[in-house]
């Protein structure tokens, strides 16, 4: 599948590439793939559909977390559609670990004269009238659509933030046990690099963060930004560096000459994803997000957030004074976007947007986590106000599939994902309710209950 850029194709793209009509008709056609249908594949058995996965339009396979039948198993994955079978290797997804979860390769022409064991079982789906318009992938209604709108705006929205309040909780009891056994401010700066890393390099965060963490404690706080930078593989040889600023020459230089002094051994270089990547989320302005964390709270984030939220009150000020601390501008890397390429106008290294997902995701949820370990009650209470009084984090597919999915008037989304509380809430049902049954509306763990 090819990143989609918009909602509406052009035509003339037709002409170089005659496939990609075709391929937009043949997602439509596997988007209305009723529950039941029987699939006949290239191995010769064949495959009963329970849910046809949701249509993805971002990068990766085509259609996520289908749930399909065959022979008495049940099996959950990705659907991948082609116009010939051969684009499976014309797109290199055979060397794609994103596509390794696919279950079934739908296409139009099965032009594989030798079947592959590693490659995925291939169906032939009809492909329908072209049609030159495509429009944004229409999900189908779940079975909780009429119970949400029986609830109505306000108690959709009530239901929502109820269940974001349980994501909360659940991720503050997941981070007090890694608290309780590696260290309150390890246990909060891992996962500050696990949210700085976005989706396509979290893994790589957490690397370089085991390797950080190898480092005595005295090296970790004299010298984090020479540890992190020279270890990142980030930073670039000065002697063969070039159309560089003096200044980045300059602070370059001075990690290097230090990192020799205290370097502990040798690592395979870490490898980073900058593909559809934001010059201003590139990998060296998210590192130098960390480094500006460590520097304004002497090397104690946990410890300097936990002091400030104890001294705010109201519960909205708690919140602010974390955001304002994130947003900070003051550093060299505000200034630029890589180490030769400087910005028109500065611009903090963690963007409103960023700040707010890491306090709805790490700050508040640790803060709170710390307290019920210290048994302080006013300031755990206090943390979960604050959480709550924050607004929307930023739309995702997640948001996006599960509003046309649940809501019967996309419109009400705006409303009721209003608050982060709510945003977390649709996450929640949606990964422990539609993702767990492959979004199979019949197995339901909802609709299967009293609720529905």
């Amino acid at each position: 599948m090819q990143e989609k850029k918009s909602t509406e194709v052009n035509c003339m793209e037709y002409i170089s590439e005659p496939e990609g009509v075709y391929e937009s008709n043949l997602h439509r056609e596997w988007n209305n793939t009723r529950s039941g249908k029987i699939c006949k594949c290239n191995d010769g058995k064949s495959i009963e559909v329970l849910s046809h996965g949701i249509w993805n339009t971002g990068a990766g396979p085509d259609f996520l977390n289908a749930k399909m039948k065959t022979e008495n198993k049940i099996l959950r994955g990705d659907i991948e559609i082609h116009y010939r079978a051969s684009d499976w290797y014309r797109h290199n997804h055979h060397n794609d670990p994103a596509y390794k979860n696919v279950i079934l390769h739908a296409v139009c022409v099965d032009d594989m004269k030798d079947r592959d064991p590693a490659h995925p079982p291939i169906t032939v789906i009809k492909i329908p009238e072209v049609n030159t318009k495509i429009n944004e992938a229409a999900i189908a209604h779940g079975k909780c659509a009429d119970y949400f709108a029986s609830l109505g705006e306000n108690g959709t929205r009530l239901f929502f933030i109820a269940a974001g309040r349980t994501r909360f909780k659940m991720k503050s009891e997941r981070m007090a046990r890694e608290m309780l056994e590696t260290g309150a401010e390890s246990s909060f700066l891992k996962n500050f690099f696990d949210a700085a890393g976005y989706k396509k390099n979290r893994e790589t965060f957490l690397k370089l963060f085991e390797r950080f963490s190898q480092y005595p404690k005295e090296f970790q706080s004299a010298n984090f930004e020479d540890i992190l930078w020279c270890e990142s593989g980030l930073l670039p040889d000065p002697a063969a560096a070039s159309g560089i600023e003096q200044e980045m020459l300059d602070f370059i230089k001075k990690r290097w000459d230090n990192y020799w002094k205290i370097r502990i051994g040798g690592e395979n270089k870490i490898k980073w994803q900058r593909s559809a990547t934001r010059p201003l989320n590139s990998p060296e302005r998210m590192l130098a997000s960390i480094c500006l964390l460590i520097a304004k709270t002497d090397g104690r984030p946990l410890y300097f957030f936990t002091k400030k939220a104890k001294s705010a009150s109201p519960p909205e000020e708690m919140s602010e004074l974390i955001l304002k601390t994130l947003s900070d501008k003051k550093c060299l890397w505000c200034g630029y976007s890589s180490f030769s390429r400087k910005l028109k106008h500065p611009a903090a290294v963690t963007g409103q947007e960023k700040a707010l997902e890491t306090t709805v995701n790490v700050i508040l949820p640790a803060i709170h986590a710390h307290a019920v370990i210290e048994k302080d009650r006013k300031l755990a209470a206090s943390t979960e106000n604050a959480w709550l009084s924050l607004p929307a984090t930023q739309d995702n597919r997640i948001l996006k599939t599960s509003a046309r999915k649940w809501l019967k008037s996309p419109l009400d989304a705006k409303t009721i994902f209003a608050s982060a509380a709510a945003c977390q809430g649709a996450i929640h049902i949606y990964r422990e309710f539609c993702e767990r049954t492959g979004s199979d509306c019949k197995s339901c763990l909802i609709s299967n209950s009293n609720i529905i």
